[in-house]
C-alpha cells in the first residue's frame, strides 16, 4: 500500500529529492527535476539579491522622507505668508484669501467750523416789535466755514476713497472750494464751484440741495486735513443760536437799559465765552453810568462802552445785564424829550430816538449756524465699511441795534 506523499520526508534521500520549482530550477519535459550540487544558487547571487532589496528599500525611505520634508516646508511658507498678511500664525491659505476679500474699515472723523457775522433785522414798520425792544427774530448772515477730515483704515497700505455728501437749503447759496484730496463728483474738472441763489432767503421751506464730493486721503496723512471751504453772505434766517433783546425805560430823568440773552432751545450744547458790549447812548450823562445787573461788567468811560464777560450759558438758559444813568438835560432837550411828558410818551420817544447798539460774541463746540448735513458712503469702485464721527463748532459775532437813526 502506497504512503501519502510528504515532501519533507524526502530530505534523507538526496538522489530522489523533489524541490518546488523556483527561478533557478531546471525543468524538463517530464516535470521538475532535482538539483545537483552544481545547480545550487551561488552565495554571490544571494548577496546581489539582498543588496538590490536593501537599495530599493533605502530609496523608498528616502523618497518618503523627502516628501514629508517638503510638506513641512510648504506649511511653514504658508504660515509665513499668513503672518505677512496680518493673519495669526497657522491660518490656512483659504482663510487668508477670504480675509483679503473683505472690504477695509474706514473710521472717518469729520469736523466743520464756522466763523459767523450776523446782524438782527428790525422791521421799522412793525411798531410793536420795535417798542418792545426786541432784537428781531430774523437775522442776516455772513458765514465762512471749512470742513476737515481724518481717516483711519484697517488696511495697512492705503486709505480707500469715499463719497462725502453735503445737503441743506443753504448749500445752493454757498460758494465751495475743494482742496487737495477732494473733488466735486459732478464737476471733477473744476476745483472752484459756485452757485447762483434761486431766492434771497434760505428758510426751511426752500428745497434742499445735494452735493457729492470724492475724498481720497493718502495713508501718510494722519492728521486732520482741510478738504472743503465754503462761504455765503446776505442770507436771512430765523434759526439763530441766541436771541438778544434790549429795553430802555426812563423814570425821574434816569434811564435804565437792560439786555437779555437767551440760548435757543434747538441748540445741541451750551454756549461759551460770552462777551456782551453795550455802547452807551449819547443821551446819558457821563460819569453817572453804573452797572445794576451783571457783576462782571466793566465801564470804559473813554470808549463809552460797558462790557460783560460770561464764561458759560447753559442750553435753553438766559442771562440779564443792565445799567442805569442820569439823562443829560442838554442832550435830553435837544432830542425833544421833555421831562414833564408822561412816562408812556417818554418811553416811546426814547425808543424812537435813542439807539441801543449791542455786540455779542460767543462760541459753541457742538452746534453750527448753517443747515448743512454731512454723510459718507462708499464708492462703487472702492468698497469699504465706513464709520463716521462728526464734530461741529462755530464762533459768532452778532450785532443788535434797536431804534432809528
Amino acid at each position: 500500500m502506497s504512503q501519502p506523499f510528504d515532501p519533507f520526508s524526502l530530505d534523507e534521500d538526496h538522489d530522489n529529492q523533489i524541490v518546488p520549482t523556483t527561478p533557478n530550477s531546471k525543468s524538463s519535459r517530464g516535470g521538475v527535476v532535482s538539483l545537483t550540487s552544481g545547480d545550487e544558487p551561488s552565495k554571490a547571487a544571494t548577496d546581489d539579491t539582498s543588496k538590490t532589496t536593501n537599495t530599493t528599500s533605502k530609496r523608498l525611505q528616502r523618497q518618503i522622507e523627502d516628501s514629508r520634508h517638503k510638506s513641512i516646508l510648504d506649511n511653514h511658507v504658508g504660515d509665513s505668508h499668513s503672518l505677512e498678511g496680518g493673519l495669526p500664525f497657522g491660518t490656512s491659505r483659504s482663510a487668508s484669501t477670504a480675509s483679503k476679500r473683505l472690504p477695509p474699515r474706514l473710521n472717518v472723523k469729520l469736523s466743520y467750523h464756522e466763523e459767523v457775522t450776523s446782524s438782527s433785522i428790525v422791521e421799522t414798520q412793525d411798531r410793536t416789535e420795535t417798542h418792545a425792544g426786541s432784537g428781531g427774530s430774523l437775522s442776516r448772515l455772513f458765514v465762512t466755514g471749512k470742513i476737515r477730515v481724518q481717516v483711519e483704515s484697517t488696511d495697512a497700505n492705503y486709505n480707500a476713497p469715499f463719497c462725502l455728501k453735503l445737503s441743506g437749503s443753504m448749500a445752493s447759496l454757498a460758494k465751495f472750494i475743494c482742496h487737495d484730496g477732494c473733488i466735486l463728483l459732478d464737476e471733477q474738472s473744476s476745483r472752484f464751484v459756485t452757485f447762483t441763489p434761486p431766492r434771497p432767503s434760505a428758510n426751511s421751506s426752500d428745497k434742499e440741495s445735494l452735493l457729492s464730493f470724492k475724498v481720497d486721503i493718502p495713508k501718510a496723512k494722519v492728521e486732520p486735513v482741510d478738504i472743503v471751504t465754503y462761504s455765503f453772505e446776505n442770507v436771512q434766517t430765523q434759526n439763530m443760536p441766541i436771541l438778544v433783546q434790549t429795553k430802555a425805560t426812563i423814570h425821574n430823568q434816569k434811564c435804565r437799559i437792560g439786555i437779555q440773552i437767551r440760548s435757543n432751545l434747538s441748540n445741541v450744547g451750551d454756549l461759551h465765552e460770552f462777551t456782551i458790549v453795550l455802547s452807551i447812548p449819547p443821551a446819558l450823562k457821563e460819569g453817572t453810568v453804573k452797572i445794576t445787573r451783571g457783576n462782571s461788567g466793566i465801564i470804559d468811560e473813554i470808549k463809552h462802552i460797558v462790557t460783560w464777560k460770561i464764561a458759560h450759558l447753559g442750553h435753553g438758559n438766559s442771562c440779564l445785564v443792565s445799567i442805569e444813568a442820569d439823562m443829560d438835560s442838554h442832550k435830553f432837550e435837544k432830542m425833544g424829550l421833555s421831562p414833564f411828558l408822561s412816562k408812556q410818551h417818554q418811553h416811546q420817544m426814547l425808543e424812537d430816538q435813542i439807539q441801543l447798539p449791542v455786540l455779542v460774541r460767543c462760541c459753541s463746540k457742538m452746534d453750527q449756524i448753517s443747515d448743512f448735513k454731512l454723510s459718507c458712503v462708499a464708492l462703487e469702485d472702492a468698497p469699504a465699511s465706513i464709520c463716521v464721527q462728526t464734530a461741529k463748532s462755530f464762533r459768532l459775532l452778532h450785532r443788535v441795534c434797536v431804534g432809528n437813526s
